[in-house]
């Protein structure tokens, strides 16, 4: 076989699975009703129907073993979401409309396989500390219930499906905003490290931070302090961090934890971040559900006080740090690193180098504000941004007047 027949056979193979996934797509999408892509035995799920033309009539029944276990009849178009498959196996759907029938088979799941792909994903991560792979395997195996168990469908639908909605769906936007967003924090942190700013912050720090408890409370401090955004804490404190914490032999999985310990929490009870906007739309969603005419930016100001779960890990690592005491696994790798400086454990796979993947700059001098002014344009762009979209919002919704709060939580 010549080298291009090679090369050309795995193509072909590739592009014909992709068509027959593709075609069976084109042809679910010809009847007029919507299935939910998984079903759960036992539990509630919605069908649609669509209708070609106002007022046509429908006749649904569902079938197990040539029994019927559901049917109703209705005027099109219709949403019934009463529907409830009693057990697990396969089902015939029947839709009559319009003197068209429209047969399909959907499959009901034990209540158990919806745990599966989440634990697939985290024993994966667990045993082979590849967290990308067991991620992706988590989502294959989803994708491979809800595809009659079809290996190689399955993992295109990952691809074609899941991957393409999430990114070019109804949140497209959102999820994309969010990737820009961190990919060019990544620039930011790579650029500033270049130029001497990482290693300035390093050096001022480095003067006060000069034992692992000192070192522990300055990143939890910098956590506190880089509050408006989660995923410029992590990318910002964790990087900056770094150097000093190898240096004074804390371990990675401590400076992981603190940091961990402070991005999120920090960012979704303080009342000006990147969360606000998100939290603030559920809580009004809620609110137009149940009929409450109530401020929903107030209503998450009183709700801070019940945040439980922040509040006290930001109190927890902060003791931690304080007192330098640990426990479990934590315990170890904190005596790995203290007394053979290993700040990483032997069969750790980080995900990436930064220290071969970002290098100093030649010629370019440590100072502490080719950082700090960076970081600084970002939190006071990231409140402006705040500002003017939520003005926006409130001027296209006809608003003749607004306070700064308002613009904030629109």
């Amino acid at each position: 076989m010549s080298p291009t027949a090679s090369r050309l056979i795995p193509t072909l193979s590739c592009f014909a699975f992709l068509l027959t996934a593709t075609m069976g797509r084109a042809q679910e999408a010809a009847s007029p009703l919507k299935s939910p892509k998984a079903i759960i035995s036992g539990i509630a799920t919605t069908f649609e129907i669509s209708a070609a033309s106002e007022g046509a009539t429908y006749s649904l029944e569902i079938l197990k073993d040539h029994r019927p276990i559901y049917s109703r009849s209705g005027i099109l178009p219709a949403t019934l979401d009463d529907v409830v498959f009693p057990g697990s196996g396969v089902y015939t759907v029947r839709l009559v409309s319009a003197g068209t029938t429209w047969e399909s088979t959907e499959r009901a799941f034990p209540g158990f396989f919806s745990l599966l792909p989440p634990l697939l994903a985290i024993v994966m991560a667990l045993i082979f500390r590849q967290v990308v792979i067991a991620l992706f395997a988590g989502v294959w195996l989803g994708a491979f219930f809800v595809n009659d168990s079809n290996p190689i469908r399955s993992f295109f639908y990952v691809v074609d499906h899941y991957v393409i909605d999430s990114l070019a769906g109804s949140s497209g936007s959102d999820h994309v905003s969010i990737a820009i967003f961190t990919l060019l924090l990544g620039g930011m942190v790579g650029v500033f490290s270049c130029i001497g700013g990482t290693q300035g912050v390093v050096d001022a720090i480095s003067k006060i931070a000069t034992t692992p408890r000192r070192g522990q409370l300055a990143t939890w401090l910098m956590g506190i302090a880089v509050f408006f955004d989660d995923y410029t804490n992590t990318l910002i404190v964790g990087n900056t961090m770094r150097p000093i914490t190898d240096r004074l032999k804390i371990s990675r999985e401590k400076l992981s934890y603190i940091v961990d310990s402070t991005a999120a929490p920090v960012a979704c009870i303080a009342v000006i971040t990147s969360w606000i906007g998100f939290e603030i739309s559920l809580i009004k969603d809620a609110f137009d559900a149940a009929g409450i005419d109530r401020n929903p930016f107030t209503t998450f100001v009183s709700s801070i006080q019940y945040s439980f779960y922040p509040v006290a890990t930001l109190i927890f690592g902060l003791l931690i740090a304080a007192t330098t005491r640990d426990f479990g696994p934590m315990r170890r790798a904190e005596k790995r690193s203290r007394t053979r400086g290993l700040v990483l454990g032997e069969k750790a796979v980080p995900l990436s180098n930064v220290e071969q993947e970002i290098t100093f700059g030649d010629g370019a001098a440590p100072r502490w504000y080719n950082a700090a002014i960076p970081i600084a344009v970002v939190v006071i762009g990231t409140f402006v941004g705040l500002v003017v979209t939520g003005r926006n919002s409130l001027l296209a919704a006809g608003a003749e007047s607004y306070s700064l709060m308002d613009a904030i939580k629109e």
